[in-house]
Parts: C-alpha cells; structure tokens; sequence
C-alpha cells in the first residue's frame, strides 16, 4: 500500500468517530449557546 491510500484507509476507518465527535460538539455548543440565551433572557426581564 502507498502511503497516501493508507492515510485513505485510516482516515475512513476513523471517520464514524470523528463524526460523533463532531455531534457531540456540536450538542455541547447549542446547549452552551441556550443558557447563554436563557442567561440574557433573565436579565433582560
């Protein structure tokens, strides 16, 4: 195998991973993002 369809065959092995990783973050950074809503709704009120 050449070095770059190895990279090819890793980087998809890796990929469910990677995609879950990238949910996950993204959850974390809507729900960071609803406290600091619910945050300014409080001190708007």
């Amino acid at each position: 195998m050449t070095d770059k369809s190895r990279f090819l065959v890793m980087f998809y092995a890796t990929m469910p991973t990677k995609r879950d990783q990238f949910n996950t973050s993204l959850q974390f950074g809507k729900a960071l993002l609803e406290a600091h809503h619910i945050k300014l709704d409080t001190y708007q009120h």
